[in-house]
Order: C-alpha cells, then sequence, then structure tokens
C-alpha cells in the first residue's frame, strides 16, 4: 500500500471510532441525566413530605432553628421547586401550579392542629418560591438546549 493510499483510509477508520466514541459518551449522558431525574423526583417527595410532616405536627416537636421564619419557608419551599422541576421537565408550569396548590393545602391544614394556623404570608412565600424554582430550572434547561444545538450546528 502506498504513502497516499493509507492516508485516505486513515479518515474513514477515524470517523468510525469517533462515531463509536460519540454513541458511547451520548449512551453515558442519557445514563448519568436518567440517574439525576432519579435522585431529583426522590428529593422532591422527600422534601414535600417534610413539609408536610414539618407543618402539621404540634409545635413543641418542630426544629427550631435561627433562620427568619420567612426564609426557611422560602428555601424548603424553593429547593422542592428545584427537584420537582428537575424531577419532572416535561411540564413545569402545570408544575408550578399543583406546587401552588399543595402549599395552600398545607397551609389550609395546619387549622386543623392545635397551636398552628395558616398564614396568607406563608402561602404567598411557599407558593412563590415553589414556582420560582420550578420556572428557574424550566428557564436554564432551555437555555442549555439552546446552546448545545447551537454548538451542533455551527462547524
Amino acid at each position: 500500500m502506498s504513502f497516499t493510499a493509507a492516508t485516505r483510509t486513515r479518515p474513514a477508520v477515524m470517523s468510525r471510532n469517533n462515531a463509536a466514541a460519540q454513541a458511547q459518551l451520548i449512551k453515558m449522558t442519557s445514563q448519568i441525566v436518567s440517574w439525576c431525574r432519579t435522585a431529583c423526583r426522590t428529593t422532591a417527595w422527600t422534601l414535600a413530605l417534610a413539609i408536610v410532616v414539618l407543618s402539621l405536627v404540634p409545635p413543641s416537636y418542630r426544629p427550631v432553628t435561627e433562620t427568619p421564619h420567612n426564609f426557611e419557608h422560602l428555601a424548603i419551599f424553593f429547593l422542592t421547586g428545584i427537584a420537582f422541576g428537575v424531577g419532572y421537565p416535561g411540564r413545569p408550569f402545570l408544575i408550578a401550579v399543583a406546587l401552588v396548590l399543595f402549599s395552600g393545602t398545607v397551609e389550609l391544614m395546619q387549622q386543623s392542629v392545635p397551636g398552628r394556623h395558616a398564614r396568607l404570608s406563608d402561602f404567598l412565600v411557599d407558593g412563590t418560591a415553589a414556582s420560582f424554582g420550578t420556572l428557574l430550572v424550566f428557564t436554564a434547561m432551555r437555555l442549555a438546549h439552546k446552546i448545545a444545538s447551537r454548538a451542533q450546528t455551527e462547524p
């Protein structure tokens, strides 16, 4: 085989290896995304359960932190919104509405617990934080998809 014949066949071999490596990378990425979604779904439902439990236990059983009351609500509902947003990325607006309804239901259920009470301010903070977390994930994923699609179309 001459030198020119060897150099002509070499790119074809490299492109096959490149295609195989690219396919393997896509498969690994898909597995990582699947694992992350499963982890986020588990985290989302665990956070939702924690919200229900912490909201419905008598005040004497509720843990006390040094952080302000509204920040506690904002943090747990924001993280719950993020977890649901990543775990269930297909319908962000439906998830946001469901989390607002969830926060309202939890607030109303507190009326049946002695020593607990529902607050409109808690509902507003909770619903806003959960919605913002979900919609932030939606926006970030959409931006990432745009960047990735542009990267693939550019030479």
